[in-house]
């Protein structure tokens, strides 16, 4: 069994929706999805989430929020009849505009995103809608209540056999709707996978797998095919945005694994994330992530180089560095992570020139 997470690109207009449905249909193992809101269709485009947090910036303002609702509301109805769907949001939006001029809670607004998503998705799909609300249980201090959410999520499979289930957001006993941080519907997966004890975690975004370095560092940079939950976690921390690091949790304490996929290109390999690697990775040397760190308060730097079985790889990348003109000292040496300090102004320059050692 196999829960599958769709981002915000996956979801963005019908044509994303129907990939979707491609995917899921192709596997009789997917049983359960977990939606974003609809993200961006193109370079200059907004996001959907970014459009409900704009609506209660206006509402506190004293102005109108009624022209980006319409803007929102135009992004589902294209959806619905280039779908042929039969579902209709006249309550949902009429729902929206009162929680906009009543209390205006943020996190009630920003939830609607995911939540008209999946309405759509389970009617497109053919499976049971369930609302996260009544899934996931968060503390009156906005923390998760674990013990509360696994007992709701262990009760699905008893109730529903195929579902679509929206991220980001659940609720407080009190019954207020209460948002995890952006990106935060790779937490509500993962939390769905331990709940139901699926076999695999699916993620499935914009990018083949998770990178060797971010775009903004190596434009193009090779996938990583295997690394395990605490190299995922520490490149998340270091701002890798592929998988949120509250994420990674749940799944490394059940041991299931992930499987990060590309919704553009489904039938390529992808990145696999286990707790512990397989016995023919067990000793080898394998770098999983390159990632810059500025110092705001200097003019220094830290290269991280994230991966397991490092050690030995110190000097010579030092010695790399000094040979291409970068000045930098080693400030960490460990078996999981190798840390170069260096001028703000080389950041670039010492990141490709480790990237061109390691993929040589």
């Amino acid at each position: 069994m196999k829960v599958c997470k769709f981002g915000g690109s996956s979801l963005c207009n019908a044509e994303q929706f129907r990939k979707v449905k491609d995917i899921v249909s192709g596997d009789k193992d997917r049983k359960f999805v977990v939606v974003s809101a609809p993200g961006k269709r193109f370079p200059e485009d907004r996001k959907v989430t970014d459009l409900l947090y704009d609506c209660c910036r206006q509402v506190a303002l004293g102005a109108s929020p009624d022209a980006i609702l319409a803007e929102i509301r135009s992004r589902y109805d294209s959806i619905i009849t280039e779908l042929g769907l039969q579902i209709n949001l006249d309550e949902d939006f009429a729902e929206l505009d009162r929680l906009l001029h009543s209390d205006c809670e943020a996190d009630s607004v920003a939830s609607r995103g995911e939540y008209l998503t999946a309405k759509l998705m389970s009617a497109y799909l053919g499976y049971d809608f369930i609302d996260a609300a009544d899934l996931i249980r968060f503390h009156t201090d906005g923390t998760l209540n674990a013990e509360d959410t696994d007992a709701l999520i262990a009760r699905i499979p008893g109730a529903s056999s195929h579902a679509v289930v929206p991220g980001f957001y659940g609720s407080n006993r009190k019954g207020r709707i209460v948002t995890f941080s952006r990106g935060g519907s790779d937490i509500t997966g993962a939390l769905l996978a331990k709940g139901i004890g699926a076999d695999l975690y699916e993620n499935w975004t914009d990018v083949p797998g998770f990178l060797l370095a971010g775009p903004d560092l190596i434009p193009n940079a090779k996938k990583v095919d295997i690394m395990r939950y605490r190299e995922l976690l520490l490149l998340s921390r270091l701002g890798a945005d592929v998988f949120h690091a509250d994420a990674t949790t749940p799944l490394r304490e059940t041991g299931i694994p992930t499987h990060i996929c590309n919704t553009n290109d489904p039938a390529s390999t992808g990145t696999y994330v286990y707790k512990s690697l397989p016995e023919e990775h067990r000793h080898k040397t394998a770098v999983c992530g390159i990632s810059v760190e500025p110092d705001d308060n200097a003019e220094s730097a830290y290269l991280h180089i994230i991966g397991y079985r490092l050690g030995g790889m110190a000097a010579g990348l030092l010695r790399a560095l000094q040979d291409a003109g970068v000045e930098s000292w080693l400030e960490q040496t460990g078996e999981n992570e190798l840390i170069f300090g260096l001028g703000q102004a080389q950041m670039l320059d010492a990141a490709r020139t480790i990237y061109h050692v390691l993929t040589a």
